[in-house]
C-alpha cells in the first residue's frame, strides 16, 4: 500500500505538467492560426459606415451613412490588392452668395495596394493607397432655376485602420477611407444663370466596420 501511494505522488506531478503542457500548446496554436494572416487566398467583404464630406461651401448636411464591397488577393501575409466599389454618403450645402442650395450623393470605385502588419496575437494594422474614380451628382435649386450637374475624378485614395482575426477565415476591420471628389460647386452668373468657375475639388472621409472573408 505504501509503495502504490509513492508511485502515485509521483507521478501526478508528471501527469499534471504534461497536461498543462499540452493546454497550453493548445491555446499557442489556436493564437497562432487566429494571428496569422493567410497568404495567397482570395478575400470579399462589405463594410457599413459614416461618411463626412465638406465641400469649401455652408454645408447643412455633411454626414450620411456610407457603405461598400471588396475583392482582393493576398500575394503574402503582408501584401495584398483589392478592387472596391463605395457608396460615399449624400451631403447638402448652400453656395456662398446664398442663390444656390442642393443636395449630392457620390460614388467611388478603384483599386489599391493593402500593407498589413502583425502588431499582437489577432490584431494586426493596415494601410491602403490607391486610385479611385469618384462621380459626384448634385440637384437642387437656384434663383435662376433648377440644378442637375454632375462630376467625376481620378484622383488619389488611401486609407488605414486595425484588424482583428476571428477565424482564419473570417476577419474584421475598422479603419478610415478618404476619397477626393469634384463638383460644380452650385456658382452662378447673376447676370446670365449659367455655372461659373469650373469644377472644384474636396475630400469625403468614410469610417467604417467591414466583415471580410478568406477562402
Amino acid at each position: 500500500m505504501r509503495e502504490t501511494f509513492v508511485r502515485l505522488r509521483r507521478e501526478r506531478p508528471q501527469r499534471v505538467v504534461s497536461e498543462n503542457y499540452v493546454r497550453a500548446n493548445g491555446d499557442a496554436a489556436r493564437a497562432s492560426r487566429r494571428s496569422t494572416a493567410v497568404s495567397q487566398t482570395f478575400y470579399v467583404g462589405g463594410n457599413l459606415g459614416v461618411s463626412n464630406t465638406q465641400t469649401g461651401e455652408t454645408m447643412t448636411h455633411s454626414a450620411d451613412a456610407a457603405y461598400g464591397f471588396t475583392a482582393g488577393y493576398q500575394f503574402t501575409k503582408n501584401l495584398g490588392v483589392e478592387g472596391f466599389y463605395e457608396r460615399a454618403g449624400q451631403f447638402s450645402g448652400v453656395n456662398a452668395a446664398g442663390n444656390a442650395s442642393g443636395d449630392g450623393r457620390a460614388n467611388a470605385f478603384g483599386v489599391m495596394g493593402v500593407g498589413t502588419i502583425n502588431v499582437y496575437k489577432a490584431f494586426s494594422l493596415y494601410g491602403k493607397l490607391g486610385v479611385a474614380n469618384t462621380k459626384t451628382s448634385e440637384t437642387g435649386n437656384s434663383a435662376f432655376g433648377s440644378i442637375n450637374l454632375d462630376a467625376t475624378r481620378n484622383s488619389l485614395t488611401y486609407g488605414v485602420g486595425a484588424q482583428y482575426n476571428i477565424t482564419p477565415s473570417i476577419y474584421l476591420r475598422l479603419g478610415w477611407d478618404s476619397y477626393g471628389e469634384a463638383h460644380h460647386g452650385f456658382q452662378f452668373s447673376p447676370a446670365t444663370g449659367n455655372v461659373v468657375g469650373g469644377i472644384s475639388n474636396f475630400h469625403t472621409n468614410v469610417y467604417s466596420l467591414t466583415a471580410m472573408f478568406r477562402f
